[in-house]
């Protein structure tokens, strides 16, 4: 697929997730209102990421002419339930309260699947072996799952440094479970859009230089 098609694809969620996200957080706050501002942001970033690689993907990178088949979109709810057991556990494994903020912890353990197993499972479908195989790179990937890479380990490394500051004794209230955490994993996904776009294009570039040869 040439260059500019991925990069165009690639540029237009970044812009569509930084917009839509940026909207919600200028209109609710994190810090006094948690709660309906989670749910908000788990609601988005679900449809976002079933929209952009459940139904938007495979036409764009297919060129089917046949109707769109939906079944990405089957995959990724499934896998957002998988993926929202799992970060739910990991979240309580690493010192998350279990039944004081449960349901912070549910909310943001959602919003943290949507972001990163909903992608992979519209791709390679909700199987457990499949997403280890895919951060493992112990197969060739496609190239929608190549793009959905970068994204998923930025979104994990990003959630993962938000937790950094929270026992700091700065008092910010943006310091408080899941609010830190949550900024992380946001800005890790617009992160990993940009790294993919890099990706692409050193990708194309050594192509081009190999074909030449």
């Amino acid at each position: 697929m040439p260059r500019i098609e991925l990069l165009s694809f690639l540029g237009g969620t970044f812009v569509f997730r930084a917009l839509s996200t940026a909207g919600v957080l200028r209109s609710l706050s994190l810090e006094t209102d948690t709660i309906f501002a989670l749910v908000v942001l788990l609601a988005l970033e679900l449809v976002v990421s079933l929209l952009i690689f459940g139904v938007f993907v495979p036409p764009f990178f297919n060129k089917s002419p046949s109707s769109p088949s939906f079944k990405g979109v089957v995959d990724g709810i499934s896998g957002f339930f998988c993926g929202w057991a799992v970060c739910h556990a990991v979240a309580v494994l690493y010192g998350a309260p279990i039944f004081d903020q449960f349901a912070k912890t549910a909310l943001w353990s959602g919003i943290v699947s949507s972001l990163v197993f909903v992608p992979v499972a519209c791709q390679v479908g909700p199987s457990l072996d499949g997403f280890v195989q895919f951060l493992g790179l112990s197969r060739p990937l496609s190239v929608p799952e190549s793009l959905c890479y970068a994204p998923t380990l930025a979104t994990i490394v990003g959630a993962w440094a938000g937790a950094i500051p929270m026992p700091l004794d700065w008092d910010r209230p943006w310091q408080a479970w899941p609010v830190s955490c949550t900024y992380g994993a946001l800005l890790g996904q617009l992160v990993g859009l940009v790294l993919a776009a890099v990706l692409v294009m050193l990708n194309c570039s050594v192509g081009a230089v190999r074909t030449k040869r």
